[in-house]
């Protein structure tokens, strides 16, 4: 547990803020463009975790995390009731309009994150935690 507290202990404010349009499209995007509180992506640093924080303003955002950019979500799809749990590559989280959620991210497992609206609007993205390496 280690690692995690580390990154709870080292939350910081926003500083550098990704600020992306929502619509009603599924698009993949490469989160090792961006430095995670001043660090850069390292594909060697196969163990490395950050806090990764998104809002959704102006629209509900479905997302997903992949080390692919491939993967297309579709906020309707579903395990019938009563049906076997079964994970998707069609499913995703939902963040409401006006909240925002972190999320420890591995940043080679979760490279790319992919992210759709239920409408107009924006997905204010920004890494919150200095990179931390699991040992």
């Amino acid at each position: 547990m280690g690692q995690y507290s580390e990154l709870a202990d080292d939350m910081r404010p926003p500083v550098n803020v990704w600020a992306q349009t929502l619509d009603a499209t599924s698009r993949s995007y490469d989160l090792s463009v961006l430095t995670a509180q001043g660090r850069a992506y390292d594909s060697s640093q196969a163990n490395e975790l950050v806090y990764l924080t998104v809002q959704a303003d102006g629209a509900k955002c479905y997302l997903a995390f992949d080390s692919v950019s491939t993967r297309t979500i579709a906020e309707g799809t579903a395990v019938a009731a009563g049906g076997t749990p079964a994970y998707a590559a069609a499913h995703c989280f939902v963040v409401p309009d006006g909240q925002e959620r972190s999320f420890v991210v591995n940043r080679v497992a979760h490279r790319y994150i992919v992210l759709k609206g239920s409408g107009a609007g924006y997905a204010r993205i920004a890494f919150s935690s200095k990179a931390t390496t699991v040992r």
